[in-house]
């Protein structure tokens, strides 16, 4: 046990990393942790580490911010940290609100998640910093020479030929940077990249390198309430600028730009996929109503400790101020994120976000589903939406409202788990517009 962070060692709360050592007894920790966690974690029974985080840098604000900015992604590839509140005592003593994390910068998460022996092949595992004001591969685990010799490439050749992007994308996985790169752009992870920025490979012949996400807890616009010299790290700020060209932050300095992205944003194939995968997720990870969503669910999983916690730790910043009002500044960032984006991906990309031209509701993905399945429709103009869903007699099981302030894609994520499998019908009605598609729920095998 260590204590565990680079802000938290400050707070008297601290957080700690635990790591299970046979020499203190058993070297797995051997219990479903985040069996209610959506991510891949929750199929895990044993681990060899684990973190206890006492919220960072955001005891002075929503305090699961971090973990939120994970759960929005925990269905994607990327490989994140999963999240379960936690109530700690040490030697009998309440010591408040935690959030249990993974730890996923060693070798073990990835034995773990990818049946890879961590001692043969083994894996690279890489933080990337500034040496000299140079990004600079700091070495984790294994080395860095398949790293340097990718980087001396791409610096050396024009990206823009299809040779050379084709080579690129058998170092790299490039459909997990792209993914990578939009998860800290969107949440506004303004201290990034070359900063709380880690990747990591197999050291194997066809191994490629893939991004670690780690401390997202400045994002959301959360430091704007640090004062007015902050009010630009807000939903307006340009995070395409920064991978890209690099911005500075008052008080912070440089940040940017990725020494990848700097290389191979004008190649065309790579900024179609670049465009398309934010066309696609802005109507599901981050639309609004599901961010909002989320962080809704999340609140109300801690909010009945908040008293206790906050009677414990008095003097710890904003928890002595408005914990709920912290929340806020996420849900209006979460409302008013999108414009920006998109206004600076046209900037860069010379591609317009369009708004679709009439209504529809498309056909659920995936179609048959077991579990959940996602409900894609459009509009053309603001609108309040109704969809009801409704099994083979015709019952209705389920009733969804929205208000959609703008035209647009959007998406429902039905959770069907707990009903059983057959035939669904979903409606979609709005202004005179009416439509049905049928949904087909199979048994989980």
């Amino acid at each position: 046990m260590s204590i565990q962070g680079g802000t938290s060692p400050s707070s008297p709360q601290k957080g700690l990393h635990i790591i299970a050592r046979s020499a203190y007894g058993k070297n797995r920790i051997s219990y479903p942790i985040f069996k209610d966690d959506p991510s891949k974690a929750k199929e895990l029974t044993e681990f060899k580490r684990i973190i206890i985080r006492a919220w960072g840098s955001l005891i002075t604000g929503g305090l699961f911010n971090d973990a939120y900015a994970h759960r929005l992604m925990a269905k994607s590839d990327l490989d994140i940290q999963a999240y379960q509140p936690a109530i700690v005592f040490i030697n009998g003593e309440y010591w408040g609100l935690h959030a249990l994390r993974e730890a996923n910068k060693n070798s073990w998460y990835y034995q773990y998640h990818y049946d890879i022996d961590r001692e043969d092949p083994g894996f690279d595992i890489l933080q990337h910093t500034l040496n000299n004001g140079q990004p600079y591969a700091d070495v984790d685990e294994g080395n860095a020479y398949h790293w340097n010799s990718m980087m001396t490439f791409l610096r050396s050749n024009d990206m823009q030929l299809s040779g050379n992007y084709e080579y690129l994308k058998t170092q790299m996985d490039i459909d997990n940077f792209i993914t990578y790169i939009w998860h800290c752009i969107y949440v506004g992870k303004w201290d990034w990249p070359n900063n709380n920025d880690a990747s990591w490979r197999a050291k194997t012949a066809d191994g490629k390198w893939r991004w670690i996400q780690f401390d997202m807890e400045t994002g959301f616009g959360v430091a704007t309430s640090l004062g007015p010299e902050y009010s630009s790290l807000g939903p307006q700020l340009n995070m395409l600028k920064a991978v890209i060209e690099g911005v500075y932050i008052p008080g912070f300095g440089k940040y940017g730009p990725h020494p990848i992205m700097a290389e191979i944003y004008d190649n065309e194939e790579f900024m179609k996929a670049f465009v398309d995968w934010y066309t696609e997720h802005s109507r599901r990870e981050f639309h609004p109503d599901t961010m909002n969503t989320i962080l809704d669910e999340m609140a109300a999983e801690i909010r009945p400790y908040m008293p206790e916690y906050k009677h414990r730790w008095p003097f710890i910043g904003a928890i002595r101020g408005d914990w709920e009002s912290a929340l806020q500044l996420m849900k209006d960032y979460n409302l008013l994120r999108p414009d920006y984006v998109e206004d600076h991906l046209s900037a860069v990309s010379n591609t317009e976000i369009l708004i679709p031209l009439e209504y529809k509701l498309a056909q659920n993905i995936p179609n048959p589903f077991s579990t959940s399945t996602i409900i894609n429709y459009q509009l053309p103009k603001p609108a309040s939406v109704r969809l009801n869903i409704y099994n083979a007699l015709g019952q209705l099981i389920e009733s969804y409202s929205q208000q959609h302030n703008t035209g647009g894609h959007y998406a429902l994520e039905w959770n069907a788990r707990n009903l059983s499998s057959g035939v669904y019908f979903v409606t979609m009605e709005t202004e005179g517009f009416f439509e049905v598609k049928k949904l087909l729920k199979v048994a989980v095998e």
